[in-house]
């Protein structure tokens, strides 16, 4: 299959992406279940981005070892120049 990449090919080929679904009824009708092809969507929610935490910035953190365990180590301060994070651990009571 040849590709347009003329711009009118270009901005044609983009709007036929709009159009690939023109109402909502046709568009659930296209969703299949991969495993259970008897089951049908009834709803499609649109998901957008929070832009109220967009900014911020996460770390995902791993732990080698058991963060419960007992540290022997003295806490280090921001002030020495080391950075350092707290965790809060979930107790059965709570």
């Amino acid at each position: 299959m040849a590709v347009d990449n003329t711009r009118e090919g270009q901005i044609s080929a983009i709007e036929k992406t709009f159009n690939r679904f023109l109402s909502e009824e046709d568009f659930l009708a296209s969703l299949k279940h991969p495993t259970k092809p008897e089951l049908t969507a009834v709803e499609s929610l649109p998901v957008f981005p929070d832009y109220s935490i967009w900014g911020n910035a996460y770390t995902l953190v791993t732990f080698d070892v058991d963060p419960e365990m007992s540290n022997e180590r003295e806490a280090q301060t921001p002030e020495q120049g080391v950075c350092f994070f707290f965790f809060f651990l979930v107790v059965a009571h709570t």
